[in-house]
């Protein structure tokens, strides 16, 4: 998938390389006496995702609408879909060329149109499904469950039950000990495979050696950490495209990342707006975790065991395959769903050849494990359903001008994360590790103004300071984001006592001074940052000269 060659680089390079191109986005035709722009809309994630087919409205400063109706760019723009090679409009996917009867500031937005059933009430069926299917993995597992039992050891079981019966989507008390839970259980397995281990398939070693890296894929995942998910996305592909072994995950992996564009921004939406991921990777892994070591015994002497890592990227597969339906692309969902059904394939037949020794109760290990895939299968029309009603409630709304790309840009997760305050910076960015650490709200209020104020990119807003002509918006941010996290500068209370919070809760505000209380000097400018370090991190800067 990888960045987008218009945003790569930086927040605002994108626009800095449309203002200073002389071709015109493509499909725009000039007419005497009007004023031309674009526009270009995507998350802020690792992979500069597009936000392919919204709805844009165009309006001038006053607040008259001079364009609406288009749509930014997507692959079905192209006769495209996920999955299939994309390269030479990868640049053009999210973006839309507009008119403006004269030169001057304008607004972009991306207006909703809202379609489909209830976001909330899709959500609520979804993890009502996951609990139903908790209960009947519950049922199914009693027999093992009960057989362990009765060697006085509860371990991981009972906790895993005290806690998921209060639904799927609060599966645990403390996330962080769930996964624990699951990665110690996922070292230990080793253990009870004795010398199944040399009878392990092709591939199933290589899978089995990166494991932890596997675990943390699907991790990230339940916890709507959007861009460590991509992140571990594309080490994990490295990784098994160095073994022939695992061709086929290796090619599957690779549709998704180079020749895919739009399943994440599905991904980003059901991250930040549901909790939809957080129920079904907590169920599906919580399921295979609170299974006690005498069914694990029992997969392993079916060869199943090793198969797990190879369950874990199937429950991934599937997944994405959700993501990339619900946008539309049929082609890639199709080949990740065959992977997924063909993984449950295989441990039935496994299941079904040790019928007789390893069978307890009515069930059998192979039909256990496969109902985790089944149940993914069976929710997937109403993830379909929920990725195309939260799309049709999307609403970004961004400052811009003619004659210069307007980008729109949307958080990739719910909320950044925030840092620890004391009377100095930290040494570190307070927001991302990254030129730019002000948040895309921030940034556009800092560079182009909103509706609280803002704008002092040159010429700047109406009444506004405006940075030197020759600073442009990499040079802006930079120097705001160099101010903001400089060890050696210090924070001058602006709200409350020089604490995280005020005496009503609010995030205090810091001012950034050098030791004798006078704003930083960068490059002959007088810099006067804001900085909110319990809350959203930089809130604004311009120059006081």
């Amino acid at each position: 998938m990888g960045p987008s060659p218009h945003s790569s680089g930086g927040l605002m390079n994108a626009a800095d390389a449309a203002a200073s191109n002389s071709s015109r986005p493509v499909g725009l035709v000039c007419e005497p006496c009007q004023a031309v722009g674009w526009m270009y809309a995507q998350y802020d994630d690792r992979w500069d995702t597009p936000i392919p087919l919204a709805q844009v409205q165009v309006s001038d400063i006053n607040g008259a609408v001079i364009d609406s109706g288009g749509r930014t760019k997507g692959l079905a723009t192209f006769g495209l879909e996920d999955g299939i090679p994309h390269q030479s409009v990868r640049h053009e996917l999210g973006t839309y060329a507009f008119q403006a009867p004269q030169e001057g500031r304008l607004v972009v937005e991306l207006v909703p149109e809202p379609s489909g059933p209830d976001p909330a009430a899709l959500e609520a069926e979804i993890i009502a499904d996951l609990d139903a299917f908790e209960q009947r993995m519950e049922t199914a597992l009693q027999p093992w469950i009960i057989a362990w039992e009765d060697r006085g050891v509860r371990g991981l079981i009972g906790s895993f039950f005290s806690n998921i019966r209060s639904g799927a989507s609060s599966w645990w008390d403390d996330q962080e000990d769930l996964w624990t839970a699951i990665g110690n259980w996922l070292s230990s397995l080793p253990d009870l495979a004795a010398e199944a281990w040399d009878g392990a398939v092709a591939g199933a070693r290589e899978l089995w050696e990166n494991r932890d890296e596997i675990l943390g894929l699907i991790q990230s995942l339940a916890k709507g950490l959007v861009s460590e998910f991509q992140t571990g996305f594309e080490a994990i592909l490295e990784l098994v495209s160095a073994f022939p072994d695992l061709e086929e995950i290796a090619n599957l992996m690779r549709e998704a990342y180079e020749d895919s564009a739009e399943w994440a921004a599905a991904m980003i939406e059901i991250a930040r707006s549901t909790g939809v991921l957080h129920a079904i990777g907590g169920t599906m892994m919580g399921v295979l975790a609170m299974t006690p070591p005498n069914f694990w015994t029992d997969m392993v002497a079916l060869g199943i065991g090793y198969l797990v890592p190879e369950i874990i990227l199937a429950i991934i597969f599937a997944i994405i395959a959700f993501f990339s339906a619900g946008m539309g692309g049929t082609l890639l969902a199709a080949k990740l769903m065959g992977f997924a059904r063909n993984v449950v394939s295989k441990i039935r037949t496994l299941g079904a050849t040790a019928r007789e020794v390893v069978q307890v109760g009515t069930e059998t290990v192979g039909t256990v494990v496969a109902q985790i895939i089944d149940v993914l299968i069976s929710v997937k029309p109403k993830v379909e359903a929920l990725v195309r009603s939260l799309r049709s409630r999307i609403y970004e709304r961004a400052n811009g001008a003619t004659g210069e790309a307007t980008p729109v840009l949307r958080n990739a997760e719910p909320k950044r994360p925030t840092v620890n305050a004391s009377n100095r910076p930290p040494s570190r960015p307070l927001v991302d590790p990254s030129t730019n650490v002000a948040s895309p709200q921030r940034t556009q209020h800092i560079l182009h103004g909103d509706a609280t104020g803002g704008g002092h990119l040159w010429p700047g807003g109406p009444g506004k300071t405006a940075f030197p002509q020759d600073w442009d918006a990499n040079r802006v941010m930079r120097a705001t984001s160099d101010v903001a996290t400089d060890p050696n500068l210090f924070w001058k209370p602006q709200t409350g006592n020089g604490g995280l919070f005020t005496k009503s809760g609010k995030p205090a505000r810091f001012l950034v001074t050098d030791a004798a209380g006078n704003l930083p000097v960068v490059d002959g400018v007088p810099m006067r940052v804001i900085v909110e370090p319990a809350g959203e991190g930089i809130i604004t800067s311009y120059p006081k000269y």
